[in-house]
């Protein structure tokens, strides 16, 4: 996707930092904090940024470098309206992505003994489940969200409680267990980990099972006092464009193996991949009520209602 903004802005030189957001986000906190701006535009799923660094002060309003038409007009986007994840204009969502990361690996568990997440709560899991520690925005904490607003807060503090699950710390770790098969469900796994065994032909075994989803925000924005305010205004006007979200939903194809779950924009001039589709990862923007929309401030009570929720059971094991 940079290439194709390199290649019509080749004055332009970029400089693509790729990071964990979890990784990137206390590393730009901390060097803002100490007078140190070297960025000046974010692309990410828009958790961390709206968790952490919009109240640290960490974005610039991005109506302010937004400036084409195309962009600014509400009328090209899904639902009718130009989508942000913060209250103030700070990040700009670009994608809403509908999906989960509940995983079985069907060596241990087929699909004529789990086929539905209401069966999460089957005696027969009970010690079978692994789950990334819900301590902090990410695949488990956001699966879990999903769970909270369509199945309520008691089906959580079971799950949590009752199927005696195992948490674990380390995303990576977690998904090589499932993997390994020590469990049979995994809930938050790490994609890299996993996509990176089937692009090798391995982890069939490994397979996703749908259901009360949450919708996960992607989005830009553009730092603090960015070094290349200039720079930063092109990028995210091209970003956001109908040809930068072209390049979004192709980026996404050519380096991800299908269903190609995030291969679609917020832009309804831009035609979404047919295996996104087929996925169900396209969100209805005309209906994101029912949906937790994770990733903005829309979505913060019930995420910090499921990592309060882990802080008691983790403090009563």
């Amino acid at each position: 996707m940079v290439q194709k903004f390199q290649e019509k802005y080749p004055d332009i030189q970029v400089e693509q930092v790729a990071m964990r957001p979890s990784e990137f986000t206390p590393k730009v906190v901390t060097e803002q904090q100490n007078g140190v701006n070297g960025y000046d535009a974010w692309i990410s799923p828009t958790s961390n940024m709206v968790e952490t660094v919009v109240p640290a002060g960490g974005f610039e309003q991005l109506t302010d470098y937004l400036i084409l038409p195309e962009v600014t007009d509400p009328k090209n986007y899904r639902g009718g309206k130009l989508l942000w994840a913060t209250t103030d204009p700070y990040v700009f969502i670009n994608q809403g992505n509908v999906t989960n990361s509940v995983w079985i690996n069907r060596d241990q568990l087929p699909a004529a003994q789990f086929n539905n997440l209401d069966q999460l709560l089957d005696p027969s899991l009970r010690g079978k489940i692994g789950i990334r520690s819900l301590d902090a925005p990410h695949a488990g904490s956001l699966t879990m969200t999903g769970l909270l607003h369509n199945k309520g807060a008691d089906f959580l503090q079971r799950l949590l409680v009752d199927q005696q699950p195992a948490f674990v710390d380390n995303a990576r770790l977690m998904t090589q267990d499932l993997i390994n098969g020590k469990y049979a469900i995994g809930i938050g796994v790490d994609n890299e980990t996993l996509d990176s065994c089937q692009r090798e032909g391995g982890c069939k075994q490994i397979q996703q099972v749908p259901g009360y989803q949450y919708l996960l925000a992607y989005g830009v924005g553009v730092l603090k006092s960015p070094p290349h305010p200039n720079a930063a205004a092109v990028f995210a006007n091209w970003f956001m464009s109908k040809e930068g979200q072209q390049a979004w939903v192709q980026a996404q194809v050519d380096t991800t193996p299908p269903p190609y779950e995030q291969a679609h924009s917020i832009r309804a001039d831009v035609e979404p991949n047919p295996e996104a589709v087929k996925n169900g990862s396209v969100p209805d923007y005309d209906h994101l009520e029912k949906y937790s929309l994770q990733g903005t401030e829309m979505g913060a009570t019930e995420m910090k209602a499921v990592l309060d929720l882990y802080k008691r059971v983790d403090a009563g094991r």
